[in-house]
């Protein structure tokens, strides 16, 4: 083993990318382990997905809370 090894660059996966996908969609949950490894993952690559998962999370709700009015209001008209 190379003594420059360090496990917090450890690569994801293809089928890790899944499964965090797949975890991190459960509604509540999801959201719970979400932040947990955003803030907490020993990881440094599993906490970088993390926390892109989580700004375009938070970006879709942006737009759905901008869009919302707009729709609501076209639909009364």
């Amino acid at each position: 083993m190379n003594e420059n090894y360090d496990p917090s660059l450890k690569p994801i996966t293809p089928w890790g990318y899944f499964g965090y996908e797949l975890l991190f969609n459960i509604p509540v949950i999801g959201l719970i382990f979400l932040i947990v490894f955003a803030l907490g993952a020993q990881n440094r690559n599993v906490k970088n997905f993390a926390k892109g998962h989580f700004i375009s999370l938070l970006l879709v709700i942006i737009l759905c809370a901008i869009a919302t009015p707009f729709f609501i209001g076209a639909m009364y008209r």
